[in-house]
C-alpha cells in the first residue's frame, strides 16, 4: 500500500463528501434500453447454398455465447451469405431471446468485430453517448430481473418478449463514468477468465485420471497382480477384472410418489449429475401435481431416458428422498457388488457418454429414448469391491487436490464476483470512514447501511473525484488480496492455491489505488497483521 496525496484532508470533510456524492448520483439517469441502443433481428441463410458458408464473417448462435466476449464461432458466412442477413458492427451486444437456455441464464455477448447472427438472438447497437461495453455490463447486472419475463413458446422453448426487453430500465451515468466502470469491471473479468481457464485445465487432468483408473489402464499398485489385459467391445480391462451387463449388477426402481408427499424435485444435468430443479432453472418447470413422479432415494442412480445420450446421468446424494419426472429411469446398484461412487465415475466418463449415444441411436424406441430394457444390457467393468472403493477414494482425493471440487462448487457463483463490486460489507467500514466533530473532539464517524452506497461510488465505479483515493478495492477484490497475504504465512488449502492468488493479484495490482488515512478497524488490523514484510506500505 502506498502513501496518499498531501491533499487527503480535503476529501475527509463529511459535508463536502456528501454534496459531491449527491451531485454524482444526480447526473445518472434511469433509461429504457430502447433509448440506449437500436435492436436488430438476425436470420439464417439458406443452408443448401454452399456459396453462403465458410467465409470470414462470423455467424453467431447460442452455442457461441459462452462468455461475455466473443472468442470464436462454429460457423461463418461469405460476403454473399452475409448479404442475405443482418450484419452488425464491432461493439454490438448480442442477447439471446429464444431457447431453452433462457430458463437458466441470459447470455450476453460483446462483439469485437462485425458479425451476423441467427433468429434466436437480438443485436443491440449502442446509440450516441452510450459505451457498448458498459451497456453489456449493465445488461448482465440486470439478468435476474430480465429473466423473470421469460415465458414458454412452442415445445417449451424459452422466449424473451422483445418489447419487454426494450422497456428494461438501465442506469446511465455520463459517458466518461461509463467508460471508467467498464474499465474496472473488465479488469475483474480478466481475473475470472483466468479462474475459468485454470478450472478447465484441472478438470481435463481429473477426467484423464478418472478414465485411466476406472478402466484399469493405470491400475493401483496394491491390486495389480499381472500386466495381462483382456479386450472387450468398448474397452480393454486388466485380465483380473470382470465385465457384466448393468442388469446383473443393478435393478430398476419404479416407486411412484402416490402419497403426494412434498419431496424436493430433482433434475439431472450432463455435467453435474443431479441438481435441485428450482435452483438450477431459477423457476418452476415441473408439474404442480407430483403424484405421478418417481421417488429417487439417496444412493440411487437416474437419467432422463430421452437425454442420457448427452451424458445426463447422476448419483442422487442431495437429499434422503427426492422425486423426478416420470420420463426418468431410476435404478440401484447392489452394494455388495458395486460401489456407488465408483459406478458414478464410470458412467460419467466420455466413453460411456458415447456408449449411451450409440445405444440410443440403435434403440427400437422411435422417440430416441434409452429405456431400462436396453440400458440394462450395457457392459460394465467390475474390479473387486475393495479396488472399486480404493479407486473412488483416489478420485475424491485427487478432485480436492486439483481444486475441481472448489471450482465446481463455486462455478455458479463466479458471475456474482462482479456483482459483489456493487455491495459493501461492514467489515470493510474502516476503509471508508471519515472524521468529524463530536462534542468538540475529532472522531471517526460511524457508517450506516445507507452510507455504504458510497462504497459503490468510491470503489467499483472508482469515479475520479477528490475523495476517490480514500477507498481501495471492492469487497471481492479485497478477499483476493487478503487470501494472497495469508498464503505468505500459512499452508495452502489446496495444491496451486498460492500461485493462483498470486496470478490474480498480478492482474489486479496495476489498477490498485492507494490507501488513505484509516481508523484502527477490523479490516485495517487484519492487513497490518497479515501483510508480508516484503509488501511495503
Amino acid at each position: 500500500m502506498k502513501r496518499i496525496s498531501p491533499n487527503w484532508r480535503r476529501w475527509r470533510r463529511p459535508r463536502r463528501r456528501g454534496r459531491r456524492a449527491a451531485r454524482m448520483i444526480e447526473r445518472w439517469k434511469s433509461v429504457a434500453l430502447s433509448e440506449l441502443a437500436t435492436l436488430h433481428s438476425g436470420g439464417t441463410p439458406n443452408k443448401e447454398r454452399s456459396s453462403f458458408w465458410g467465409g470470414p464473417i462470423p455467424w453467431v448462435t447460442v452455442k457461441d455465447m459462452k462468455a461475455m466476449r466473443l472468442n470464436g464461432v462454429g460457423e461463418s458466412l461469405t460476403e454473399e451469405g452475409a448479404n442475405t442477413v443482418r450484419v452488425v458492427p464491432a461493439g454490438a451486444v448480442l442477447v439471446l431471446v429464444r431457447g431453452m437456455g433462457l430458463f437458466k441464464d441470459l447470455p450476453v455477448v460483446l462483439c469485437d468485430r462485425p458479425v451476423t447472427f441467427n433468429q434466436d438472438i437480438k443485436a443491440l447497437v449502442a446509440k450516441e453517448g452510450v459505451d457498448s461495453e458498459y451497456l453489456a455490463f449493465a445488461l448482465i447486472a440486470r439478468k435476474s430481473d430480465i429473466l423473470r419475463h421469460v415465458d414458454s413458446a412452442g415445445h417449451g422453448t424459452g422466449r424473451l418478449d422483445t418489447d419487454l426487453l426494450k422497456s428494461t430500465p438501465l442506469p446511465l451515468p455520463p459517458l466518461p463514468e461509463q467508460r471508467k466502470i467498464a474499465e474496472i469491471l473488465r479488469t475483474w473479468d480478466v481475473a475470472i477468465e483466468k479462474l475459468e481457464a485454470l478450472r478447465a485445465a484441472k478438470l481435463r487432468r481429473h477426467r484423464a485420471l478418472t478414465h485411466s483408473l476406472v478402466f484399469g489402464t493405470r491400475q493401483l499398485d496394491r491390486f495389480r497382480t499381472t500386466d495381462e489385459v483382456a479386450a472387450h467391445r468398448w474397452f480393454t480391462l486388466p485380465a483380473t477384472w470382470g465385465i457384466k451387463p448393468i442388469g446383473k449388477l443393478a435393478h430398476e426402481i419404479s416407486e411412484r410418489n402416490g402419497d403426494r408427499e412434498q419431496h424436493e424435485v430433482l433434475s439431472c444435468s450432463k455435467y453435474d449429475g443431479f441438481v435441485r430443479s428450482l435452483e438450477y432453472f431459477k423457476k418452476q418447470v415441473f408439474s404442480a401435481d407430483l403424484s405421478g413422479y418417481k421417488k429417487i432415494w439417496r444412493g440411487d442412480f437416474g437419467f432422463p431416458s430421452n437425454h442420457v445420450e448427452e451424458g445426463s446421468i447422476g448419483l442422487q446424494n442431495l437429499t434422503d428422498v427426492g422425486v423426478v419426472s416420470p420420463i426418468y429411469t431410476v435404478f440401484r446398484f447392489a452394494p455388495e457388488k458395486v460401489d456407488a461412487d465408483y459406478a458414478f465415475a464410470v458412467l460419467k466418463t466420455g466413453l460411456y457418454r458415447h456408449i449411451f449415444e450409440v445405444s440410443t441411436s440403435a434403440s427400437v424406441d422411435r422417440r430416441g429414448s434409452l429405456r431400462w430394457s436396453e440400458f440394462s444390457k450395457l457392459p460394465f467393468p467390475v474390479p473387486s469391491l475393495a479396488e472399486q472403493k480404493a479407486i473412488a477414494e483416489v478420485l475424491r482425493t485427487a478432485k480436492v487436490g486439483l481444486t475441481v471440487v472448489i471450482m465446481d462448487d463455486n462455478k455458479s457463483e463466479m458471475p456474482k464476483l462482479s456483482d459483489g463490486l456493487y455491495q459493501g460489507d461492514a467489515w470493510f467500514d474502516g476503509l471508508y470512514q471519515t472524521q468529524g466533530k463530536k462534542r468538540g473532539k475529532t472522531v471517526w464517524l460511524e457508517r450506516s447501511k445507507k452510507d455504504r452506497f458510497d462504497h459503490i461510488i468510491n470503489t467499483a465505479f472508482a469515479i475520479k473525484s477528490d475523495h476517490s483515493s480514500m477507498v481501495q478495492v471492492a469487497d471481492a477484490i479485497s478477499y483476493v488480496y487478503r487470501r494472497h497475504l495469508e498464503l505468505q504465512a500459512v499452508a495452502e488449502a489446496w495444491a496451486g492455491e498460492k500461485d493462483y492468488y498470486a496470478e490474480l493479484v498480478a492482474v489486479l495490482e496495476p489498477a490498485r489505488e492507494t490507501l488513505g488515512h484509516c481508523p484502527d478497524a477490523p479490516s485495517v488490523k487484519f492487513y497490518k497483521a497479515a501483510k508480508h514484510a516484503e509488501w511495503n506500505p
